[in-house]
């Protein structure tokens, strides 16, 4: 058994040392993750807003988040990625920690959280853009997967502690998040290096493709001109998009089910479900990770849409929580699948000139059309019912996955022409 845990982690061996870093730096990001979680509380608990307010400013946050990361992504590839990066969490932890101290205040604590997460979002390009740089096309999905399962370990006991902490002090909470975000940032700020680009070492099944084409090349000229000669990152971005949207509805639509179904204990249901989530996604990330090797991020992103559809088919048909346990298992697997090979493609296909750039953009074709999903299910469920919108959840899954298993074949038909040559 130690013999088969040693040989699934083996993926994360030998890594560069830059990599460990970064994922200890996450690890203690997520272990600070205290606010997000609990901001609805924080200000409808807190600071007496109402839930209509509340949730109207949870929008607010996120698109302030997202406005972040478009300006954080064309900053990186002007001033360096690792810079950015380190910048923009330095400043929102610090602007979380002063907030502890107006921890409270009806006007002053929302008005610093939203700042606070204006520069945390200006980070998020810049750290993808660094962590693609620092790896290659044989070892991406490992570093990738490793930042995931650090920060997903971490936010794992980070929102357990923040659970206690919330009504002993709403001072801590803000103290331990910003404290987390400036330690863990620092440690980049210290110990990781900017790496500088060198021409990646062709792969036996691309090395025919490459000396033809070199996507990670330096290019010229703006993002769009880029993004433009590269028409495939708008539909990769289109069907991510509709990923996240079906993805997003097990934190979503998922709790307003079970309430219908169980009523008040929907909601003891919902947590049992979703701490089964988080184990399943820190097991099978490495054992993924490792079974995926090899295979194109394309398929394995189609595969993730065809676990949607099955996992909430399974949710739409049965009532019986035990059977919701083993749909939770498919849906965490789908979600390992999809955050692990999302950056890992974007990475691949994107010159390193204009990486934080293309992160930039893709982020926020997600992010806009996530952020009416939010709305629309609650529209949805009182107009057409609950079987309706789930199917309607799983039609937009098996689309994505059918556009991604057509970006597959196409993908695999251009390396196969390139070669025949």
């Amino acid at each position: 058994m130690l013999r088969r845990i040693q040989e699934t982690l083996s993926i994360y061996k030998d890594l560069p040392r830059d990599i460990y870093f970064i994922a200890l730096s996450r690890f203690i990001l997520g272990l600070g993750n205290f606010i997000i979680p609990f901001l609805v509380l924080l200000l409808t608990q807190k600071l007496g807003y109402s839930e209509a307010i509340a949730s109207t400013f949870v929008m607010i946050v996120m698109t302030a988040f997202m406005i972040g990361g478009v300006f954080g992504g064309k900053l990186a590839d002007a001033f360096g990625h690792k810079n950015i990066m380190v910048l923009g969490e330095l400043i929102g932890g610090t602007i979380l920690f002063v907030c502890g101290f107006f921890p409270e205040h009806h006007y002053l604590a929302p008005a610093l959280i939203l700042i606070a997460y204006l520069f945390g979002g200006a980070s998020v390009p810049a750290g993808n853009a660094l962590a693609a740089n620092l790896s290659n096309t044989s070892n991406r999905s490992a570093v990738m997967s490793l930042s995931y399962l650090a920060y997903n370990v971490g936010s794992a006991v980070g929102s357990l502690v923040a659970g206690y902490l919330f009504w002993y002090s709403s001072s801590l909470i803000y103290w331990g998040n910003g404290l987390a975000s400036v330690i863990g940032i620092l440690l980049v700020a210290w110990f990781v290096k900017e790496p500088k680009y060198t021409k990646p070492m062709p792969t036996p099944e691309r090395e025919d493709l490459e000396l033809e084409f070199d996507p990670e090349q330096d290019a010229e000229g703006s993002v769009w001109q880029v993004l433009k000669e590269r028409p495939h990152l708008w539909v990769f971005g289109i069907a991510c998009t509709l990923l996240y949207i079906a993805i997003t509805q097990m934190t979503v639509l998922a709790p307003l089910y079970m309430a219908h179904l169980f009523g008040k204990e929907g909601a003891v249901v919902f947590g049992q479900l979703m701490t089964i989530a988080c184990v399943a996604v820190v097991v099978l990330t490495p054992i993924l990770v490792k079974v995926t090797h090899g295979q194109s991020e394309l398929k394995s992103l189609s595969i993730c849409g065809g676990l949607l559809a099955g996992g909430y088919l399974v949710v739409m048909n049965f009532d019986y929580v035990p059977v919701f346990f083993f749909a939770w298992l498919i849906l965490a697997a789908a979600e390992v699948l999809l955050v692990t090979n999302e950056n890992v493609y974007i990475a691949n296909q994107s010159p390193r000139s204009h990486r934080g750039r293309i992160s930039g953009v893709i982020n926020t074709i997600k992010n806009i059309g996530m952020l009416p999903a939010y709305v629309v299910m609650g529209i949805m469920v009182q107009g057409i019912g609950y079987s309706m919108t789930w199917s309607c959840i799983i039609a937009i899954a098996v689309l994505s996955s059918l556009m991604l298993l057509f970006m597959s074949k196409r993908q695999h038909s251009s390396v196969a022409a390139v070669q025949a040559h």
